[in-house]
């Protein structure tokens, strides 16, 4: 425990250090090479980190050892990376360098134009790490997050899969409201494509889920068809065939996930709850986000959604922990 409070200190003091000097760390922190942080004698081959005492930090904690800590800025997405060279590396090491995370900080920045805050590009990378380390990366086919990024272009930019497409009604354009925080909303003329088909994951192994900041009369994620024999997610249920199985919108993660042809689960409010419900053959259209319904101009869903995720069955209590903390940290970290 000593060392991992160690580290967590370092870290946080490091990016307190960052949030007050336009997102720069202390220098001669190198990239993709660590470093000894100095003790007591400091030279040009260790990293002074002396400038964050007393106001970030009390002291420059020593491994209980007696080795100083090491540190590294990973070179693909700028976080920080503190660890102990002795015993237990592997396990307090922080912030590790994750290359889809890396991927994704990147092309979210480069949409932007701009780099995220350093606390923004933790959570996601955080985020990735514990789907990794729960088992539910890999299901995931095709998802967003539309909260964190600075603009509009950096929130539109694919976690997994490709980029959603934008369709405005025939002669329409109400435009889009994002805030960083909350996510995004269409102005009622605007919906998303995203580019993966309603039967691209297995009929008997599959999942959507979302987290909706605030909901609006209509369906969200699915096909507009409600006779579609895979589930979509409207504003107040998850619907199968015309069904709604529960009829109480929540705010925050809703979700269903079918792992066998006779039953299905479903999770909002944070709770799992299983439907005896018989598979048929989902339609092959492509998933939709916003619009709901067929007839142009008149059926545009004005939820706000800061997360989408679609492809096969996954545990939803360990997704909706990993998106819950995901928007809480997002929440903590963005200043607006």
């Amino acid at each position: 425990m000593t060392r991992q409070k160690d580290i967590a200190d370092i870290q946080q003091s490091l990016e307190s250090y960052a949030t007050k000097n336009s997102g720069e760390y202390p220098t001669g922190i190198e990239s993709g090479t660590y470093k000894e942080i100095c003790g007591e004698i400091i030279d040009t081959n260790c990293v002074n980190l002396s400038i964050l005492v007393p106001n970030y930090i009390n002291r420059i904690p020593k491994d209980p050892n007696s080795n100083n800590y090491f540190i590294a800025i990973n070179p693909i997405n700028d976080s920080i990376s503190v660890w102990a060279k002795s015993a237990e590396q592997r396990e307090v090491a922080i912030n590790f360098f994750d290359k889809d995370a890396a991927a994704y900080i990147l092309a979210v920045q480069s949409a932007d134009g701009q780099s995220l805050e350093p606390k923004v590009r933790s959570a996601i990378t955080n985020f990735i790490i514990g789907c990794k380390s729960d088992g539910i990366w890999e299901s995931i086919k095709s998802s967003a997050i539309f909260s964190g990024a600075r603009t509009i272009n950096g929130a539109l930019i694919p976690l997994v899969g490709v980029s959603p497409t934008q369709f405005q009604f025939t002669g329409t354009d109400g435009g889009w409201t994002y805030d960083r925080k909350q996510g995004l909303r269409s102005n009622g003329k605007n919906y998303l494509r995203i580019n993966r088909l309603n039967n691209a994951d297995p009929q008997n192994n599959n999942h959507n889920a979302l987290y909706v900041s605030a909901y609006s009369s209509g369906v969200v994620l699915g096909t507009f068809n409600l006779t579609d024999p895979r589930n979509t997610i409207s504003s107040a249920a998850v619907r199968n065939r015309g069904n709604a199985y529960f009829n109480n919108a929540v705010i925050g993660f809703i979700g269903h996930s079918r792992n066998n042809s006779d039953s299905f689960e479903y999770r909002n409010n944070s709770l799992t709850n299983q439907i005896n419900n018989v598979s048929g053959t989902p339609l092959e259209t492509n998933l939709l986000l916003f619009r709901d319904g067929p007839t142009d101009g008149v059926a545009v869903n004005q939820s706000i959604v800061s997360f989408y995720s679609v492809g096969e069955a996954l545990d939803l209590n360990k997704l909706d922990n990993r998106v819950t903390q995901l928007m809480l940290d997002f929440n903590n970290a963005i200043i607006q």
